[in-house]
């Protein structure tokens, strides 16, 4: 019988159906409309067995086939036997194929006849059937449409940490030079973010690693591409369609919420006079502060006003002896909003101290 798939797929077998005196040695055949045999199964002669039903025989190896494309499958029996091709077995085809997607059995006349046959040897069914009849041979399909089985950071999460990649696993190996930042991106709105991307053939995943750690409080977009100009598999699959997710960043926050990092004032503070100059003078700005808990301050942030150019300093300083602890220098800053440096190295503070200001210069 002549069959085409909707979608890309392996044929592992061929299946027919075995009436009880059946016998002999029977082998199944998978061919292409110009007569190549392109998989043959063992032969197999269910010896014993007098039972009617449908009997499966495996290939040696999968065989994949495209998508829209007609190929015959096929048994022999060595002994002449078959399913007759009168009564209600004769006009399958005649005037309908047999849908059920993916597959599809054609009509007579779409791609040739179809019930077709080859008497006395294993060859190529050429021979259009008795009455375009069904001889009940079926296969054994497979697709391998290419899904993204699983994602990194979870599809909706929050809370994510700025320093996390994103990681897409696929359901089969990849052609590892398809995946690229242009065919695995990550979007802030509309800005694409710089990153690098790579690829696991172990494991079957995609990690793309952005360059700079991602803003706080904010969501980002994922996108797998599909299609020719997007990720393929080794065999040349692809998706169906593009697979996007969206995650969102850790705030800054209030340690009553149990976030960290955390901080006094939260991503929602914001100063009612955000920016003044007093001309000629320059300052450093602070607050004292205490922590109920041991813990680590890895960097200062203060809020920037339009306007409030130039270098901006940030100093850390202890209570008892008015010592300087850390310094940082705050770089790539907005021109506006909470800006954000790391000290390269943390400063342990106790539990209930007081540190005289962390300030702002």
């Amino acid at each position: 019988m002549k069959f085409r798939t909707d979608v890309d797929g392996e044929i592992q077998g061929i299946r027919f159906y075995k009436g009880s005196s059946f016998s002999g040695d029977f082998t199944g055949q998978l061919w292409n409309t110009s007569g190549i045999s392109l998989a043959t199964t063992e032969s197999h002669s269910f010896s014993g067995d007098t039972s009617t039903g449908w009997r499966e025989l495996a290939f040696p190896t999968p065989y994949p086939v495209s998508a829209n494309t007609t190929y015959v499958a096929s048994f022999f029996s060595s002994a002449g036997w078959f399913n007759s091709s009168a009564g209600s077995n004769s006009n399958s085809f005649a005037s309908s194929g047999k849908d059920s997607a993916p597959l599809h059995l054609l009509q007579a006349g779409v791609d040739g006849p179809n019930g077709v046959f080859n008497g006395g040897s294993s060859a190529y069914p050429a021979t259009p059937g008795y009455l375009s009849s069904n001889y009940w041979v079926d296969v054994m399909f497979y697709t391998t449409q290419l899904t993204v089985t699983g994602v990194s950071p979870a599809s909706g999460a929050s809370g994510v940490p700025v320093n996390s990649n994103a990681t897409a696993t696929f359901s089969e190996a990849m052609d590892a030079a398809t995946i690229t930042s242009s065919t695995f991106t990550l979007l802030n709105g509309s800005t694409p973010v710089d990153a690098t991307v790579t690829y696991s053939d172990i494991t079957h995943t995609a990690t793309l690693t952005p360059t700079l750690p991602l803003a706080r409080f904010t969501t980002y977009t994922a996108t797998v591409k599909s299609g020719g100009s997007g990720v393929k598999t080794s065999g040349g699959g692809t998706l169906a369609t593009d697979y996007s997710w969206s995650f969102t960043t850790e705030p800054t926050v209030s340690c009553t919420t149990g976030l960290y990092p955390c901080s006094i004032w939260g991503p929602g503070g914001t100063p009612a006079t955000p920016a003044k100059q007093d001309v000629g003078a320059t300052y450093e700005l602070g607050m004292k502060f205490r922590s109920s808990l041991d813990g680590l301050v890895r960097g200062l942030r203060f809020y920037k006003g339009a306007g409030n150019t130039g270098a901006h300093y940030g100093h850390l300083w202890a209570a008892s002896d008015h010592s300087l602890l850390a310094t940082v220098l705050f770089t790539n800053e907005t021109p506006s909003g909470w800006q954000e440096a790391t000290f390269e190295s943390p400063v342990a503070i106790t539990a209930g101290h007081r540190i005289s200001s962390p300030t702002m210069r």
